[in-house]
């Protein structure tokens, strides 16, 4: 799935058999150096270990979300909390 953040369509999340995989283009005239991690766990533990990442001011899963620059961090965010408001799940 898609969605927007600061431009159109520069966040993608999705499902590749047993991972999510996650993709920010801070960038989308050039589409380089997109910020990409993939997660070996279900869609709501990363809304909630990214949520504890947040309420920590970065010191709890610091060595998962640190490896994600800030706009992406805020995508991946509103990205989850897009798909469970709308009960979604990939």
């Amino acid at each position: 799935m898609t969605f927007t953040h600061n431009n159109k369509d520069d966040t993608i999340l999705e499902r590749d058999g047993d991972a999510i995989e996650f993709t920010f283009f801070d960038n989308t005239f050039t589409y380089e150096d997109p910020d990409h991690m993939e997660f070996r766990m279900p869609q709501n533990l990363i809304l909630w270990t990214l949520g504890r990442y947040f309420d920590s001011k970065g010191k709890e899963y610091a060595e998962v979300f640190d490896y994600l620059s800030l706009p992406a961090q805020d995508a991946l965010w509103n990205a989850l909390v897009t798909l469970e408001r709308k009960h979604q799940y990939l």
